[in-house]
């Protein structure tokens, strides 16, 4: 299983909260994530995760392009839609391009909860 991880600053702290909580999941899967958001998954939880740049600097774009290439399964975006984005572009790029090319997608946390929830039963 092939999963991204990203998350605005705003949400770094929920993203680390659904690592702690679905650790042994995530560790059987290949995890992406862009530059920060995995930096602090790694230091934190010693999980290996293949980074990509930084949303505003093209990191948004490098996932897009997975999904477009078929080489993502998930994609957890916790967007934080509160705050301004200098690359919003992007992101609606992405968001847009995983729903066109039917990956699973979760952008809140109660969201990604399910979605973890359910590859756990369909995994194990």
């Amino acid at each position: 299983m092939k999963l991204a991880l990203v998350a605005h600053n705003n949400k770094k702290e929920e993203i680390l909260s659904i690592v702690d909580k679905y650790k042994e999941l995530l560790e059987q899967c290949t995890l992406f994530s862009t530059r920060q958001t995995g930096e602090m998954i790694e230091n934190k939880f010693h999980i290996k995760v293949n980074k990509v740049k930084s949303g505003p600097t093209g990191g948004d774009i490098e996932i897009a392009n997975m999904v477009v290439d078929q080489k993502l399964d998930v994609l957890i975006f916790l967007i934080d839609p509160l705050s301004s984005h200098c690359h919003e572009n992007d992101i609606q790029s992405l968001v847009r391009l995983s729903i066109l090319d039917n990956v699973v997608l979760a952008t809140n946390y109660a969201t990604a909860c399910t979605v973890l929830d359910s590859l756990s039963k369909h995994l194990n």
